[in-house]
């Protein structure tokens, strides 16, 4: 879904924003974090031993908060947020959103960056570890 949703937003939703610039990232989140989704499920699935319950939870938390966040960089190519796209804001020439446009767009991508990060250390930590010998 995130794949294709970045595909259609990019012909149908980029150019009629008031900072294409912003949505173009939004495009690039959508089609990078969909791909990084199918990665993350086939290793998962591919691991030598069954994954723990809280790991998988944890991997799925960190799939919905990527599209919670491509979805507020979409908002951000309507809002013109500046604080968290802080380079592409300066080539769009961003004016800046409201305080909570602001802080809103700030959490959701630091909750995803950090989940991510701890996501993808918990599934190399399931490939680097050993399974426990059958006894």
């Amino acid at each position: 879904m995130l794949i294709l949703f970045g595909m259609l937003s990019r012909g149908f939703a980029v150019p009629h924003t008031p900072f294409p610039q912003l949505a173009w990232s939004a495009h690039i989140q959508f089609a990078l974090n969909g791909m990084l989704c199918i990665l993350m499920t086939e290793l998962l699935l591919a691991l030598p031993r069954s994954v723990s319950t809280r790991s998988a939870l944890v991997m799925v938390t960190v799939a919905c908060l990527t599209r919670l966040m491509a979805l507020f960089e979409v908002a951000s190519s309507w809002w013109g947020i500046t604080t968290v796209l802080a380079i592409a804001a300066k080539h769009a020439i961003a004016t800046g959103g409201t305080f909570w446009q602001e802080l809103i767009a700030k959490l959701v991508h630091i909750g995803a960056g950090i989940g991510l990060i701890f996501a993808w250390i918990l599934l190399i930590a399931g490939f680097v570890n050993k399974p426990a010998a059958q006894n």
